[in-house]
């Protein structure tokens, strides 16, 4: 029996992972906040070569899931040779694409940043008078031994 990343280079990819990359492709295109022609060669390099290495890491997993990670008291060859090497280059080419591991922040549309700033001027407003009413409303000190007590 081959190995996943054996059955993903000759195209024989399961169903079940040809389901999880689809799209990936169009993800990572959008992450970086492009449209595929305005992508540069090198980074279309890097998304493909990004998506193939997910695609072969994911049958290795499969893989794995379905005959162990131990051959006997050895760990299996297909994680000891070439998994760390693929996930850490799908990791690596993602950091030189820009893209972050976690999800971006979404950007504002002007309505919303229009809707921050105004409730940001309506609480420093409500502070300034309450600030304002606290000065002209002072109640005398209740310790009546301080003399500048008298002069709230």
């Amino acid at each position: 029996m081959r190995h996943s990343g054996y059955v993903a280079i000759t195209r024989n990819i399961p169903l079940a992972v040809r389901r999880q990359v689809q799209g990936v492709r169009e993800q990572l295109i959008r992450d970086i906040g492009g449209a595929e022609p305005a992508l540069t060669a090198a980074q279309a390099i890097l998304i493909d070569k990004t998506v193939n290495l997910y695609q072969i890491t994911l049958c290795l997993e499969a893989y794995i899931r379905r005959e162990g990670p131990f051959r006997g008291k050895k760990l299996n060859p297909v994680l000891g040779q070439n998994y760390l090497a693929y996930v850490n280059t799908i990791r690596l080419n993602l950091r030189e694409l820009g893209i972050n591991t976690r999800a971006r922040e979404r950007f504002l549309g002007p309505l919303e940043i229009a809707a921050e700033i105004d409730a940001e001027n309506a609480e420093r407003e409500a502070r300034e008078v309450i600030l304002e009413a606290e000065k002209r409303f002072r109640l005398p000190d209740p310790n009546p031994d301080r003399p500048e007590a008298m002069f709230y």
